[in-house]
């Protein structure tokens, strides 16, 4: 069964420093838009350090290293309902609105930024 026929699921948030970002409850999504540090390998998992790469829609590829996850909003009932809105969270990018039985917040930091705060120079 593909995972994106589950009737429950996994929401993702993924914020950037450089302002990006967006939320997606679709495995396809993930597939397709975030890859490994070549841009092109299917990323698999988040770890903290690890650089990732981002195919945005409107600019293009943008490297990114993961500089936090967060789990959040566990749900034990599919009738619970969350009250509030985190100021992290971000609008659901995908055409599907499923329930979400937890959210894992990715905070990535772009590289160029990186890059900028240390004192190596670039060749």
């Amino acid at each position: 069964m593909n995972i994106n026929d589950l009737k429950y699921y996994v929401r993702f948030v993924f914020n950037c420093s450089d302002g990006l970002g967006f939320s997606t409850d679709s495995a396809d999504h993930i597939k397709n838009c975030v890859k490994g540090q070549d841009g092109k390998s299917t990323n698999e998992q988040f770890n903290i350090g690890d650089e990732i790469v981002i195919i945005w829609d409107e600019y293009g590829e943008r490297s990114y290293t993961v500089s936090e996850v967060e789990i959040r909003d566990i749900r034990y009932d599919t009738d619970e309902k969350l009250y509030g809105v985190h100021l992290d969270d971000r609008g659901n990018i995908t055409d599907t609105d499923r329930f979400s039985f937890m959210t894992i917040f990715v905070s990535l930091t772009a590289v160029e930024e990186k890059m900028e705060d240390s004192d190596e120079t670039v060749e």
